[in-house]
């Protein structure tokens, strides 16, 4: 129920658009960013994606996974939360 389009959002402005998808991967499921990303979020190469304790992850080619914890209305927050409000929304 996880996999679909969904948008990376900072403060409520969505800043990438990527789609979860249900195909195996060693360690998760194969993720797709779409064009037009900002700069920041795209040079983190997203790569997979995975459920771990009830968090869902969201893993770069090298690097910590972004983790997210599911809020209110099927949006996920990011965590630990910051000042500037990341969250992913489905699309």
């Amino acid at each position: 129920q996880v996999a679909g389009n969904w948008a990376i959002t900072r403060g409520g402005t969505p800043i990438c658009a990527l789609t979860l998808a249900t195909t195996p991967l060693r360690d998760g499921f194969a993720l797709t960013v779409k064009p037009g990303c900002d700069a920041a979020t795209a040079k983190l190469n997203f790569t997979q994606w995975s459920l771990d304790r009830g968090e869902l992850l969201l893993t770069p080619a090298r690097g910590n996974p972004w983790r997210f914890e599911e809020g209110d209305g099927g949006a996920w927050r990011r965590i630990p939360e910051s000042s500037d409000a990341i969250a992913l929304v489905r699309q």
